[in-house]
Formats: structure tokens, C-alpha cells, sequence
């Protein structure tokens, strides 16, 4: 199988509990798919630095991985910070790293899919040109809400 590589919004929204704080997160960021032989893995171009590879054979297979390493991130991010401002900073110092390799890549994968309609089965379809955004809030315990015992797992979308 020839190496492939796809455009990918990812989403995240969760609450994130810090020491003395609870932080209601949302993201929108942007990945570059690679599938090939071996599998999938993903690569961060907004934030730089996320990595994903788990060997799934599909980009669909590796949605569920996506959420388990943003909230393990967040959640590492959250136990650094003594307060949630630093938390906040930092969630924001974390989606603003980039990496000028990996936006190359993503923006010759967006023309691609653009080309040829092309993209991995089952994902929805999203501008590439929206920006990658982060909202970090505190939250007052009587804010929560209990949520689905199942998290949702359409994190991903293919930029075009």
C-alpha cells in the first residue's frame, strides 16, 4: 500500500479537573493522517508535537486514540499548574506550537483532497481554512453536568 496523507481537523471538548480548579476545554486543532503498510499515525501540525501511532489499520480506528492523548495531555498540563490560570496558559502555549514541516505537509494534502475528492471513509468534511481555536473556562462544581457514560467519538474531520 502506497503511503497516504490526510488533512484532519480534530475537535475536543471535555472538563479537566486541576488542583483547586475545574476547566471546561474545548479545541479545535489540526492533524496530518499518515497510513501506509504498517498503519495509521498521526502528527501534530497545530499543536506540533502530538504524535498518535497505535497501529490502527484505519484513520477511523484512531479516533478514539485522539481523545485519550488530548485528555492525558490536559490532564498532565493540569497537575503541573498550581493555579488555573497557569493551566489556561499553558493549554494555550500547547494548541499554539507549530511545526513548519507538518503545515507543509497539511497544506499539500488539502490541495489533494481538493483535487481529487478524495479522503478517508466515514469523516465529515470541514473548511481548511478555519483557524485552530482554543476556550479554556473555570467552572464552579455546580456547573457540572453529569454527561454519557460513553464519550462521543467523532473527533476527526478532513479539511478540504
Amino acid at each position: 500500500m502506497a503511503m497516504r496523507t490526510w488533512p484532519l481537523w480534530f475537535t475536543h471538548r471535555g472538563v479537566t479537573l486541576g488542583r483547586g480548579f475545574i476547566a471546561k476545554v474545548e479545541l479545535t486543532g489540526r492533524l496530518v493522517a499518515h497510513q501506509g503498510s504498517t498503519g495509521v499515525w498521526l502528527e501534530g501540525v497545530t499543536p506540533a508535537g502530538l504524535v498518535i501511532d497505535a497501529g490502527a489499520s484505519t484513520v477511523d480506528e484512531v479516533q478514539p486514540l485522539v481523545r485519550e492523548t488530548l485528555v492525558g495531555t490536559l490532564d498532565a498540563l493540569a497537575k503541573d499548574a498550581a493555579t488555573f490560570g497557569e493551566f489556561r496558559d499553558a493549554v494555550h502555549a500547547f494548541l499554539s506550537t507549530t511545526d513548519e514541516t507538518a503545515i507543509e505537509e497539511w497544506r499539500d494534502a488539502v490541495e489533494r483532497v481538493r483535487r481529487t475528492d478524495e479522503r478517508p471513509d466515514g469523516l465529515d468534511v470541514w473548511s481548511a481554512d478555519r483557524e485552530a481555536s482554543v476556550t479554556v473556562v473555570e467552572m464552579a462544581v455546580e456547573d457540572l453536568i453529569p454527561v454519557e457514560a460513553t464519550p462521543p467519538t467523532d473527533y476527526l474531520r478532513t479539511a478540504a
